[in-house]
C-alpha cells in the first residue's frame, strides 16, 4: 500500500469545505487528522462527519503541534497569505479555496513564499473539474475554430443567501475586506481565470459594477468586466451576478473559423460550429483521469509525482486572475480602463 498522506484543514467558514471533506472520505490514500478553526457551529458539524479528528483554535497552534503532508485552506479570503505563508516555513503544501487572495500583493506573496520553500501551491477552482471547460481549452489551443477573438462568459446565481449558503459563510462573503468584493470576485474570478488561461495577461481591464438587485448588501450584486489582450487580439467580456434566476454559466467562444456556445437548455452540454462541417455539432467533453476530476486526488498526484499545478488551478494562472480582478475594482472606482502595466 502507498503512502497515506495526512491533511491538516484550516478553516471551516467557505462551504465548498464540505464537499471537499466527503471526497477525500472516499480517498484510500489520504486522511484528515486536524482542523483548526474556532467557530463552534461549523465545528459541531465536522465532529459529526469526522472520527478522531485533533481540533486546534488556531493554524498557528495547528502547525506547532502536528506533522502533516498538505494544508487544506478554507478561511476567509483574507487570511490565505497569512496561513500560505506559515506553511511555507514549516515545508507543507498548500491548497486555498478561490479566488488566491484579497489582494493582487497577498497573492505575490503567497507564490514567493511557495517557490522559496519549493513547496506547491494549489488554488482551488471548481470549474477545474469540469469536462466540458477542458475540451473548450484544447479546441481553442488546437486552432480548430481558428484564432479566438471573443469570449463572453456569464456566470451566477440568484445570490448567496438565496441559494441557501450558511450564515458563517455570508458572514464574510458580504465584507469586502475579508472576501475581496462581491459578484465581482466570487463569480468574475472564474471567467478571468479561465481567459489568463487561455491568453496569458491582458494589456487592459474595464469594469463596471453596482448593487442591481440585492439592496441589502454592501458588496456589489452584479459585475462586468473586459479584458483586452493583444497577441493575439482578444477582447473577452466576464459578468458575474448575485441576482440571476435562474443561475449557471453562459459561455460563447468566438472564433475567425468557428463558434462554441453552451447550450442554455442544458446543464452539461456544449456545441461547436465550424466552416468545415457548417452546422452545429455536440462538442464531446473531454474524458478526464480519476485524479484530473476534482481536486484533492489531483493536489496528491501532482505532490506524489512531482509534477507542476497546471490548467485553472495553477498559483501562476491565479495571480493573474488576481491581478484582473485588483485592475477590475480600481476601473470601477476610477470609471476607466486601466492599462496593466508591464
Amino acid at each position: 500500500m502507498g503512502k497515506i498522506y495526512k491533511l491538516g484543514i484550516v478553516g471551516l467558514v467557505h462551504d465548498h469545505v464540505w464537499s471537499c471533506i466527503e471526497n477525500i472520505k472516499k480517498m484510500n490514500n489520504a486522511e484528515i487528522i486536524c482542523i483548526a478553526e474556532n467557530n463552534p457551529v461549523v465545528l459541531k458539524k465536522a465532529k459529526a462527519i469526522l472520527d478522531n479528528v485533533k481540533l486546534y483554535k488556531t493554524h498557528s497552534q495547528l502547525l506547532n503541534e502536528e506533522e502533516i503532508d498538505v494544508c487544506l485552506v478554507f478561511t476567509e479570503t483574507c487570511k490565505h497569505a497569512q496561513v500560505t505563508e506559515a506553511c511555507a516555513k514549516k515545508g507543507i503544501h498548500v491548497m486555498v479555496e478561490k479566488p488566491m487572495a484579497v489582494t493582487f500583493k497577498d497573492a505575490k506573496q503567497m507564490l514567493n513564499s511557495a517557490e522559496k520553500s519549493k513547496i506547491k501551491l494549489m488554488v482551488n477552482f471548481p470549474t477545474a473539474w469540469n469536462p466540458n471547460l477542458h475540451k473548450c481549452y484544447e479546441v481553442i489551443k488546437s486552432g480548430k475554430i481558428g484564432r479566438v477573438w471573443m469570449i463572453r462568459w456569464r456566470d451566477g446565481h440568484q445570490g448567496p443567501k438565496e441559494v441557501n449558503c450558511s450564515k458563517e459563510f455570508l458572514k464574510w462573503l458580504f465584507c469586502a475586506p475579508k472576501s475581496g468584493g462581491g459578484a465581482l470576485v466570487d463569480f468574475g474570478c472564474y471567467g478571468a481565470e479561465f481567459t489568463a488561461l487561455c491568453f496569458g495577461r491582458p494589456v487592459s481591464v474595464t469594469a463596471v459594477a453596482d448593487t442591481l438587485v440585492r439592496k441589502y448588501l454592501q458588496v456589489e450584486d452584479n459585475a462586468v468586466i473586459i479584458t483586452k489582450y493583444a497577441h493575439p487580439t482578444v477582447l473577452c467580456n466576464i459578468e458575474g451576478t448575485w441576482s440571476q434566476i435562474p443561475g449557471g454559466l453562459s459561455l460563447h467562444i468566438l472564433g475567425e473559423k468557428g463558434s462554441i456556445v453552451k447550450n442554455p437548455l442544458s446543464p452539461v452540454e456544449y456545441n461547436i460550429y465550424t466552416q468545415d462541417t457548417k452546422k452545429w455539432e455536440l462538442l464531446k467533453p473531454s474524458v478526464l483521469a480519476q485524479w484530473q476530476s476534482e481536486p484533492i486526488a489531483y493536489f496528491l498526484h501532482c505532490i506524489e509525482q512531482n509534477l507542476p499545478i497546471e490548467g485553472l488551478t495553477s498559483p501562476y494562472v491565479a495571480i493573474i486572475m488576481q491581478e484582473i480582478l485588483e485592475a477590475a475594482k480600481l476601473s470601477v472606482k476610477k470609471c476607466k480602463t486601466i492599462k496593466m502595466e508591464d
